[in-house]
């Protein structure tokens, strides 16, 4: 194995292109839409969320294979910690293409692109924001094939051209994760990916918003973990109570009460009662009777 060390400082200086996108055509982005919209609203845990949209993907952009991840620690010049890999496409007989997947999950970003592109991310002053580039957009070809890594183990597995897009919340240190869909194309494809290739990964991944919202939420947020006091009023709020009926019940003020209800909001990132009441629902809770 050649030695690639990492994070070498002599990187292409990151140098952004204006991204304005194409006008996409409605046989691209209707289909896409129908998906998310079925995906909203079905109990579907995340591997099969990410396995439906990265075949819609890769069927629609088009590409081979493909990859859903989630990028952790995100510091200037280090690499990230790659959790929660979701793959399609890649060929399981292929020792070339098993080996990539394993480097890629133990120590991902080493090729001049990714690296380039997660320079951009991680310097970003702003977000929300979807950050979404071809390899050519940041590296030129010669540069690309003499990388040490790319020929170690993207060469051998037949991955040439690459599309990668990166949403993150924020460049907080709160918010020191990204997620990530990463697209290839093979080694000798007679074409490289496109402007609308690119505009409809960018559509597609800001989408994707309340899924991540929505997960993060379930993960971080159970009711379980909610203080006594929150927990008593999001049963008196799924039991279908007003806040003066709360308040009324708790014994507690009528702003305190209110009080609590906008934190319970805060904490599911919802914006009503109707809201709240969906998110318990969709993930097979069952709503509580009245409280006394």
């Amino acid at each position: 194995m050649p030695d690639i060390s990492p994070y070498p400082q002599d990187l292409p200086p990151p140098s952004e292109p204006p991204f304005v996108g194409v006008p996409l055509a409605a046989q691209d982005i209707v289909p896409l839409l129908n998906l998310m919209g079925s995906l909203s609203i079905e109990k579907r845990n995340s591997r099969s969320r990410r396995l439906e949209l990265l075949s819609h993907l890769i069927a629609r952009i088009p590409a081979t294979a493909g990859a859903f991840f989630i990028l952790k620690d995100l510091t200037p010049y280090a690499p990230p910690i790659v959790t929660g890999l979701v793959e399609s496409g890649f060929k399981p007989d292929s020792d070339a293409q098993v080996s990539f997947l394993q480097e890629f999950n133990h120590a991902p970003f080493q090729d001049l692109f990714s690296r380039a592109l997660l320079e951009q991310v991680v310097s970003a002053s702003q977000g929300p924001f979807t950050h979404t580039l071809r390899r050519a957009d940041l590296i030129a070809d010669d540069l690309w094939h003499r990388d040490p890594h790319v020929q170690a183990y993207r060469h051998p597995a037949g991955l040439d051209d690459v599309l990668l897009s990166v949403f993150r919340r924020g460049p907080r240190p709160s918010e020191p994760a990204a997620h990530a869909i990463m697209l290839f194309r093979p080694t000798g494809h007679p074409q490289r990916f496109s402007e609308r290739d690119r505009t409809l990964l960018d559509v597609a991944h800001a989408g994707l918003a309340w899924m991540y919202r929505e997960e993060g939420t379930q993960t971080a947020d159970l009711p379980d973990d909610l203080p006594p006091r929150l927990r008593q009023t999001l049963k008196h709020l799924l039991s279908g109570d007003s806040e003066r009926q709360i308040a009324r019940k708790m014994q507690l003020s009528p702003h305190t009460v209110h009080d609590y209800v906008k934190a319970l909001y805060t904490r599911f990132s919802v914006s009503s009662r109707q809201e709240l009441t969906a998110w318990w629902v969709r993930r097979g809770h069952p709503l509580p009777g009245k409280q006394e």
